[in-house]
């Protein structure tokens, strides 16, 4: 009685799905969170923190392509 695509109703599934490839890979990069606070705990007054210095203090798991910094906790050191 019914077609195998008949879905009673509302909008059929094949008109719902994107037509064209659609992906994230084109803008969607990797990255990685660090709060202000965990580098704050773990470096010392004066230290430079860069991406060995974070993998080594085991703050970091992997190497990013993009490292974001984020709000929470304070920083009191320079």
């Amino acid at each position: 009685m019914f077609g195998p695509f008949f879905v009673g109703g509302q909008t059929p599934l094949f008109r719902r799905s994107p037509k064209r490839g659609f992906s994230h890979g084109s803008w969607d990069v990797p990255s990685l969170e660090v709060n202000v606070g965990d580098i704050s705990a773990k470096f010392d007054k004066g230290a430079t923190v860069t991406l060995e210095e974070l993998k080594a203090k085991k703050i970091l798991k992997g190497m990013p392509k993009v490292l974001r910094v984020l709000g929470n906790g304070e920083m009191d050191k320079r």
